[in-house]
């Protein structure tokens, strides 16, 4: 019985990474979540900004922009996703350095409509006013 129990603990050992696995996979999941990046091109082959965003599930979200020329500037806030109006919001609350001005005004909540293509591969963002994001998922 002991031989028993000892094989049966050693397998359930070696199967709960599989079963925390399956279970995520089962779990309903926010497309958002992720790490997701893009480049802006002001002609072909000639980039002048990159975005880096990770969009954690706690609601969080961190960004970092590289400008060319320019510089770095780091934007942190919260985010949610409405699936039924597939809607992204967005405010921010923290960036730096404070010589670069933040993407959107800082503790206003900015909406707006995403699409998601190549089985959630690909994000686009629609920013009226101004060039769409188009976010390819890194993880």
């Amino acid at each position: 019985m002991r031989i028993a129990s000892a094989v049966f603990a050693a397998a359930l050992l070696l199967l709960q990474p599989r079963i925390a696995y399956a279970a995520l996979a089962m779990a309903p999941a926010n497309p958002v979540v992720g790490l997701w990046s893009t480049t802006l091109y002001s002609a072909p082959g000639q980039a002048y900004a990159s975005f880096l965003m990770q969009f954690s599930p706690n609601g969080r979200f961190d960004e970092q922009m590289v400008v060319t020329p320019g510089g770095v500037a780091n934007y942190g806030g919260t985010w949610s996703f409405d699936p039924r109006q597939m809607t992204l919001t967005y405010t921010i609350f923290e960036f730096s350095p404070p010589t670069i001005p933040p993407i959107a005004p800082v503790g206003q909540p900015v909406t707006n409509r995403v699409e998601f293509a190549n089985g959630g591969y690909t994000m686009l963002i629609d920013q009226p006013g101004t060039v769409p994001l188009n976010m390819t998922r890194q993880r």
